[in-house]
This record gives C-alpha cells, structure tokens and sequence, in this order.
C-alpha cells in the first residue's frame, strides 16, 4: 500500500515535504521545476498541451486538486440494504433506477465534511488525546458544555466553535472540529426533520414514507442517494414510494442556461411575464426523460392554447346563462352526446393511468388533444346551432348538459396541472352549480363504464375523415368554408 502524500498546505503552497520547493505556489514551481531540470541537463522535451482545466464554477479561478483529511460515513455494511430497498421504489423514466442501483453496487464511502466556513457545522467534538463526542441535539450539548453555550446566538460558526466541551477521558478541553459538513448530509435528513420524527412520531408515521418525490435525473447520486442512505440508517426503509426524475431544463435553443452567458429566465420574470399555468403547461407536456427546453417563444403557442380553452367554457357559460340552463341530466341524450361521454371516458381512464405510472407528459398531452379537438372544434361545432336561444331543439339540454359535465371534468383532470385557470373558469361559471367551494376540493373523475360506446367512436372518426377529405377538397378548389 502506497502511503498518502499530500505536499501542499491550504494555500496551495508546497510544505516541508516537497524539499526545495518548500513555500514555492504551486503554478509558481512549474517553472522552477523546468529550470532545475535544464540545470541538470536532464530535461527531456518541453512543450505545450491545450487540455480541459477544473475552475471555480463561481469566479472561473483555476484549481488545483489536493489531499486532505475528511471525515466519512462508511457505506460497506449498509450496502446491501440500501440496494434491497431501492428495489421496492418506482422510477420514471425506468433507466433512472438503474442508474440509481449502479450508483448504489458502486458505493464508495460518503465524504460528509467540507472545508468550508459557512454551513451545516459537524456535531463532532475532539480532545487532543483522541477521544470523540458526537452531540445528537441541542439539549444534550448544552448538558456537556462547558464553555459558550450561553453566548450561542445560533447553531453556527463562528457561535459554534466557542462551544466547548470536558473529556470524560482525560478531562481536558474538546473543540469542535473546523469543517461543515456536505450539504447533502443536511438534506438527506429532511425526512425526519421537516416531519416531526423526534417529536412527533404519529405525526411521523402519518406521511412516511413519501408517496411521491420529483427532482432531475443528476439528484440520483444527491438528492435521491442521501434522502435513502439517512433513511435506512435511522428506520431501516426507503423514505419514498415513487420517483418522477426529469431531464436538465434548458433555454428554448436546448443550451444550458448560464448567467455568465446571458440566457437565464428567472422564475420570478417568468411568472411575471407568463403566468404561471403557462409555465406549468409548458413543462408538463414535455417527456422528463428529454432535455427540457424552457423560453418566451414556446410560451406564446402555450399560451395560444389556453386560450382556446377559456374561450371554450366562457362559450359554454354564454349559451347556458342565455338559455336560462341547468344541469339536469335528461332523460336521452342525443347521437353527439354520447359520443362525447364517451371519449371522455377514455381520457379519464387514460389520464390517471398515465398519473399513476408517474407519464404526466403522456396525461398532459392527452388532456390538450382532447379539449382542442373533441372538445371545442369537434362537438363545440356541432352543436353550435342548435344551442342558440331562441332556438327550440330537442336536443338543446341534452346538449347543453353534456357540454357542461364534459367541460367540468376535464376541468377536474386538468386541475392538477393548471390550477390557476380552472380555478378561475370553475369559480365565475361552474361553482354555483356545484357543492364544492373550490375545484380543487372536488373528487377525482370517476369513469362510467357504461358510457363508454367504443363502436360510435369509431363511426365518429369516419364522420370525421369525411369531413376532413371534404375540408380538404373544398381549400383546394378554392371555396370557403363559408358561404
């Protein structure tokens, strides 16, 4: 075994250990090194490469690698857990647990400390005899404190270092070690600390584990391995039951964004400028196992298409309130009505399925397809007519009363999605119709299975091919759709 050699000090200067180069920098002895090299005449060649660098991601300053002692979690003994309980966890896109189990059979032991100032301080205390105190709460290290607890304005440095504690061992002064500790340490505990474990174990119990996390796919190796290790070491399981991983949002050209290059959309800019369903739409159509690309241009043609759905349902409020309608159901609905219960059916259906199996890209688009074109340019057209006051039809509240639960439930569906504007479309039309205060109070949409009539479906999608063909004709001759 190689011994460990380490001749630089903390500020990048040579120690003892490097000889004649000692208090020489680092970039400052690669010219002496060459110097003395040629004054031995044993310099080979001299040249210069062009390679990549590590720089500061902050101020770009060039770095220089160097060991050091730290302080580690061994991960050996817990291995094989972590793995077992993993496998119990559901993943999208699926390669993600497969990224996440070789990440854990690769395991190496977890660096928890950093030598940095500010940070989460490392609760560990040491003598000068090797004996080590690990406080587990404030409350105990104000019982073993003998010096500045009462001066610890906060549980950081420079209040924290100030604390100092009595060796059991020898019976001199413990301090407090100089590093912080990983960040990820901090927020792998965030099961337990935000949920009330040590105070609170019902409470606890209630919502652990998590039903449900979501993160980037880079939070396999962070986020997502330190939430796991700190929950298996405490309670022996996982802390959560299924994970959505996405992909690196970008801006709208698919390059990273970098404040440094100008391209940054702020979060607080963008809701200004947007809206916030606009953006929420926007990521939710995307697949989370793609690159996410985010701007102001794909944000119009989102926007273009709530817009269609407002104005579907201020149309549906605009017939309703001039026909004096109520949601009765009727006694028959008519031919394009059960068409319509029907297909929405299937959405139903095909959009918790898709929720349930963590695809909301797959829900969110299905969603879209349905209010654009069966919704609003399909049935809105053909009952147009038919819903005019003044108008007697038969079919007018068989109509009016399918638009109106269709709209409600896909109103419902989209809810978790956009919840701005169904809130907004369900509080000035809906609502006084309905028991519930808001929509999001309101239950899931349940499928009717005895609505659904796949054989009209599909004589509906031949009424439509025909009229598309005609449509299609009608352009290429030249005569309006209108006249």
């Amino acid at each position: 075994k190689l011994p460990i050699l380490s001749p630089l000090d903390e500020d990048g200067k040579f120690t003892e250990d490097a000889g004649w180069l000692r208090g020489k920098g680092a970039k400052e002895a690669n010219k002496l090194v060459l110097e003395k090299l040629k004054e031995r005449n044993v310099l080979f060649k001299e040249t210069t490469l062009t390679h990549s660098y590590p720089c500061c991601w902050r101020c770009d300053e060039e770095l220089i690698y160097r060991t050091g002692e730290e302080w580690f979690i061994s991960s050996d003994e817990i291995k094989p857990k972590l793995i077992e309980e993993i496998e119990k966890v559901i993943f999208y896109p699926e390669w993600t647990k497969k990224s996440m189990l070789d990440w854990l059979r690769n395991l190496k032991d977890w660096n928890i400390s950093r030598k940095r100032y500010y940070g989460l301080p490392l609760p560990f205390w040491v003598c000068g005899c090797g004996q080590l105190e690990v406080m587990g709460s404030k409350k105990e290290l104000k019982k073993k404190a003998v010096k500045g607890f009462n001066q610890l304005k906060e549980l950081h440095r420079p209040w924290i270092d100030n604390v100092v504690l009595k060796c059991k061992k020898c019976g001199k002064e413990m301090k407090r070690i100089e590093e912080t500790g990983d960040c990820w340490l901090d927020a792998g505990v965030v099961f337990f600390s935000t949920l009330n474990y040590f105070d609170n174990k019902r409470y606890w119990n209630k919502w652990f584990p998590a039903d449900f996390i979501t993160e980037m796919h880079e939070q396999v190796r962070l986020w997502f391995y330190a939430t796991l290790f700190v929950s298996v070491a405490i309670e022996g399981r996982t802390p959560y039951k299924s994970v959505l991983a996405h992909g690196m949002v970008l801006d709208e050209k698919f390059k990273e964004m970098h404040k440094s290059t100008g391209n940054v959309i702020w979060a607080e800019e963008a809701l200004e400028k947007m809206g916030a369903d606009v953006m929420r739409w926007m990521y939710c159509k995307q697949n989370p196992g793609q690159p996410m690309p985010f701007g102001y241009t794909p944000a119009k043609e989102v926007r273009r298409i709530l817009n269609i759905l407002f104005n579907t349902v201020k149309f549906l409020q605009t017939y309703a309130e001039a026909n004096d309608f109520k949601p009765t159901k009727p006694k028959k609905l008519d031919i394009s009505s059960k068409w319509l219960f029907s297909r929405v059916q299937i959405l139903k259906q095909e959009v918790t399925k898709n929720l349930e199996e963590l695809k909301p890209h797959l829900a969110a688009n299905k969603l879209e397809e349905f209010f654009l074109n069966d919704l609003s340019r399909w049935y809105g057209h053909i009952i147009r007519e038919d819903i005019k006051p003044g108008i007697k039809s038969k079919n007018k509240q068989s109509m009016l009363y399918t638009f109106y639960s269709v709209s409600l439930d896909t109103l419902k569906l989209l809810s978790v999605f956009t919840p701005f504007v169904t809130e907004d479309l369900y509080q000035n039309f809906f609502k006084k119709f309905e028991k519930q205060e808001s929509i999001h109070f309101s239950d899931w949409p349940k499928v009717e299975k005895k609505l659904i009539n796949k054989k009209l479906e599909e004589e509906m999608d031949l009424v439509k091919k025909i009229v598309e063909t005609s449509n299609a004709v009608r352009h290429e001759k030249g005569i309006k759709l209108k006249y």
